[in-house]
């Protein structure tokens, strides 16, 4: 879900004129990227004894197999073709222009499938890409003449390998963020949130300490930040009362607001929320420097048939973060 939140910050920014690009679809649910440049990662310091050129070759039929190159595979279960399939695994250099913020930290291995392969339910081909030992988020990426980078939600992700069921050829790549960040999001950021709502007016502590609190960005290529402040308190009755905004700023700070639910578990009713389509709230950011952000988000709030305005003043220091990939698997 929080990664979906980010996609969302960096499509907005994108429509503010940012550089991030939401992208076009492909398959198996890739998220286009497009070529966004970082020269400095377009040679692999990480081929883990690969030489650029290797190259192995395999026929598939329906009893299946697996091709293996440089620690990359590609596997078809038994019964996956009706008719043979040849497919290629050669190792080649990283594409330029590795997207912003990862570097490659494995090898780049190019699938070249001989023929169509059949769509079916998961996907005939297994691909698995070696990488380095890491600590940090890692992702699986596609790159093509006709689409550039893309991100593909893994099936795999492990300490040697990455990957998913394809169906379409292409180069693979494991990627990485270039900051080692926080197992956790509790307790990043710091500041207040002052709302006032219902009639009542309440400030937020993100000092607090308590779950699921924290003030936290992550930062597109050109400096638009996707923003995520988040509050939780002890209600009555076990319950908890949260509070949590979803904003994006440009780097000229300019704001908007993307999503915010306001409310307590306990209550029958549920929470009170802002969704993004609706495009009626206004974030006015008095101040964005460095890490801090300063502002007031005027919105209406709706739960069922009702509807009530919600306005929120804004003073946070927020920290660099971002999640990890969600591993996806095709029944």
């Amino acid at each position: 879900m929080q990664k979906r939140f980010i996609c969302l910050a960096m499509f907005w920014l994108a429509a503010l004129g940012s550089a991030c690009d939401d992208g076009g679809g492909d398959t198996n649910n890739t998220n286009n990227v497009n070529n966004i440049n970082n020269a400095n990662n377009a040679n692999n310091a990480n081929n883990l004894g690969c030489t650029i050129g290797d190259q192995a070759s395999m026929t598939f039929d329906a009893a299946g197999g697996t091709l293996t190159l440089c620690g990359a595979s590609v596997t078809v279960d038994p019964g996956a073709l009706t008719t043979p399939l040849g497919v290629t695994l050669r190792a080649v250099e990283v594409p330029a222009g590795v997207p912003h913020p990862f570097e490659a930290v494995g090898p780049a291995i190019e699938v070249t499938p001989d023929g169509e392969v059949p769509h079916v339910a998961p996907e005939a081909l297994s691909i698995l890409v070696p990488h380095a030992p890491t600590t940090r988020n890692l992702f699986f990426f596609r790159h093509t003449a006709a689409f550039g980078w893309q991100e593909v939600e893994a099936c795999t992700a492990n300490d040697t390998v990455i990957g998913q069921r394809m169906s379409v050829g292409g180069t693979y790549v494991a990627l990485a963020d270039t900051v080692d960040f926080p197992s956790d999001v509790d307790g990043l950021g710091s500041g207040t949130l002052v709302s006032h709502f219902g009639g009542e007016d309440r400030t937020w502590d993100l000092d607090a300490g308590f779950i699921d609190t924290y003030a936290i960005y992550n930062e597109g290529a050109d400096g638009g930040r996707g923003v995520t402040l988040s509050a939780v308190v002890e209600g009555g009755e076990g319950n908890l009362q949260v509070f949590n905004l979803k904003l994006g700023v440009s780097a000229e700070g300019e704001g908007g607001v993307l999503q915010i639910n306001y409310g307590d578990t306990g209550d029958p009713d549920g929470f009170w929320s802002y969704l993004p389509f609706e495009d009626t709230a206004t974030f006015t950011v008095t101040g964005h420097e460095g890490e801090t952000l300063r502002g007031t988000v005027t919105a209406p709030l709706t739960r069922g048939e009702a509807t009530a305005t919600l306005t929120v003043e804004i003073d946070v220091t927020m920290e660099l973060y971002r999640y990890a990939a969600e591993l996806v698997c095709q029944e």
